[in-house]
């Protein structure tokens, strides 16, 4: 494997609150925007994935297009024909796998990378760029 230097985090806005056993956190605002369903999420001291379940068997009924992406973020949404198992609301975000904490917890949720909105900044950005520069400007 390669070694890809220091993990960059970046935490989530608001807070959310876990309760062990269960695999929905309730939060204090939609992270719609800064992750999507597949996306890794750090709860705790405990990582999980966006549940992208599409039935009450978890795996055992996904679709290719249902799959988490192999990475720990994703470029895009999973299919819009995917019908979800697990609600994904502006208070409520459901994980993979059960909450494995000892106690209830509010906090600070992080995710690899930046978020979503700012991934989606940089790529219009990039793409204007794109068009007022040429091959020759781009140092090699």
């Amino acid at each position: 494997l390669y070694p890809r230097g220091k993990p960059f985090y970046t935490q989530l806005s608001g807070d959310v609150t876990a309760i062990p056993g269960r695999n929905l956190i309730t939060t204090t605002c939609s992270l719609k925007e800064e992750i999507r369903r597949g996306d890794a999420i750090c709860v705790g001291d405990s990582w999980y994935r966006v549940s992208c379940s599409v039935g009450s068997g978890r795996e055992s009924q996904q679709s290719e297009r249902s799959t988490a992406p192999l990475s720990v973020t994703s470029e895009k949404e999973l299919s819009d024909k995917n019908v979800y198992y697990d609600q994904f609301t502006n208070e409520i975000l459901p994980l993979d796998g059960a909450y494995d904490g000892d106690s209830k917890i509010t906090t600070k949720a992080r995710r690899h990378g930046c978020t979503n909105d700012v991934r989606k900044i940089w790529n219009d950005s990039l793409i204007q760029v794109k068009r007022f520069r040429s091959d020759d400007d781009i140092e090699k």
